[in-house]
């Protein structure tokens, strides 16, 4: 069965998206850095399926058909599925519309055969796949801004999510790159530091912190 990867970037603050149109726009950062613009671009090397929602579907189809980016061609040459319920037409190529129930709309496409799905957001459809669990990695850019006010990627959670997993995480250029996979060692938290060059706090420096079950009593 294949994997739902969730990918998005993520303020400090906890926000992945800005209220207006299409998240409102660019969060003012500087460009990608190329290292971590190499690492998507592998990540999408291994993705079968680009998943959606209606807004998210939109922006990306009015922008990647006719740029030249580097992304350009997974974008346009991997299919996609867009979720809505409203959405009768999707002109983007290679593109169909889910209709139904989400989690049974997941649940079939993760039982097709081929490689793993890759999920962008925007913001809504996020929430409800977190929610909803039905996430099997996520993969959040943690950018080095504070939004102040926006939507959050966890929200309306009835159940604790998240845990049991691991957790990775690498630095570019400010910008840091998490990874967190349902596994099996037991993950409880996450400290970041932010120190410059200075000793000032501006860098995200991570540490995990790793909770091992009890030890069972021996059986005499």
């Amino acid at each position: 069965m294949r994997k739902l990867i969730l990918s998005m970037a993520v303020s400090l603050d906890g926000l992945v998206a800005r209220p207006g149109r299409y998240g409102a726009g660019g969060w003012g950062l500087p460009p990608e850095d190329p290292a971590l613009k190499k690492r998507k671009l592998d990540w999408m090397s291994d993705i079968g399926l680009h998943l959606m929602g209606r807004n998210t579907f939109e922006e990306m189809a009015g922008f990647w058909p006719t740029s030249d980016d580097a992304y350009a061609a997974p974008m346009n040459n991997i299919p996609k599925v867009v979720f809505s319920k409203t959405l009768e037409r999707a002109e983007w190529p290679d593109s169909r519309i889910a209709h139904g129930d989400l989690a049974e709309e997941i649940a079939a496409l993760k039982r097709e055969t081929g490689k793993d799905m890759l999920a962008w957001g925007g913001a809504a459809f996020a929430q409800s796949l977190s929610r909803l669990r039905l996430v099997d990695e996520y993969r959040l850019i943690l950018q080095p801004v504070a939004l102040g006010e926006g939507y959050p990627l966890f929200k309306d959670l009835t159940t604790q999510n998240f845990t049991p997993g691991w957790h990775r995480g690498s630095l570019h250029q400010g910008a840091r790159h998490h990874e967190a996979h349902r596994l099996t060692e037991p993950f409880t938290a996450v400290a970041l530091q932010f120190r410059d060059c200075n000793g000032r706090l501006a860098v995200p420096e991570l540490r995990k912190q790793v909770a091992r079950p009890p030890a069972l009593p021996r059986q005499r």
